[in-house]
């Protein structure tokens, strides 16, 4: 996130308190960001409080900024497969492989601009698959989780069957 010498200075939010640094946009999930980077946030609301009528023009500009990065990263998991996939190769090697299809991306954005449905389309269909893939996983674990409880109670059934049946016996042959 630094600036190098040859960068332009701007004037944009927080560059006073970062004046080295280029500002993110992140979602309010990354409440707190702000005292470690130039992270550019939507306001939150407090319990039970409305939020002022600047505070909603700050969110609707943060959000219009925002949906041209869904649509970057739309594009991006449109055009390169590695991307919006499971990564089965070394972790090393991810690094260099993102940077190369972000470069790509960039140099498809120069030509085809980013205001196309199509790109915010194709990233809520990726989010979507990966809330899907996920709530998969949660209930593949579920299941596992019940199907486990079941047995270790029939086990535990049988252990006190035999355990009682055991104890008969030895109090017989007395």
């Amino acid at each position: 996130l630094a600036k190098h010498d040859n960068d332009d200075k701007d004037n944009g939010f927080l560059s006073v308190r970062y004046p080295d640094h280029w500002a993110v946009l992140l979602d309010k999930g990354c409440q707190g960001a702000q005292q470690y980077v130039r992270a550019i946030l939507s306001k939150k609301k407090t319990h039970g409080k409305l939020l002022s009528v600047e505070d909603e023009n700050w969110n609707a500009t943060v959000a219009s900024d925002r949906i041209i990065v869904d649509n970057f990263f739309g594009r991006l998991t449109k055009l390169w497969a590695v991307i919006s996939t499971k990564f089965r190769w070394t972790e090393e090697g991810y690094d260099d492989i993102f940077r190369l299809c972000v470069a790509l991306t960039n140099f498809h954005v120069s030509f085809h601009p980013l205001c196309d449905d199509e790109d915010a389309a194709h990233y809520n269909l990726y989010k979507n698959r990966n809330y899907i893939i996920g709530e998969r996983i949660v209930n593949k674990r579920k299941a596992t989780q019940k199907n486990y409880r079941e047995r270790r109670r029939i086990r535990q059934e049988i252990g006190q069957t035999f355990n009682s049946s055991d104890s008969s016996l030895s109090s017989e042959s007395m």
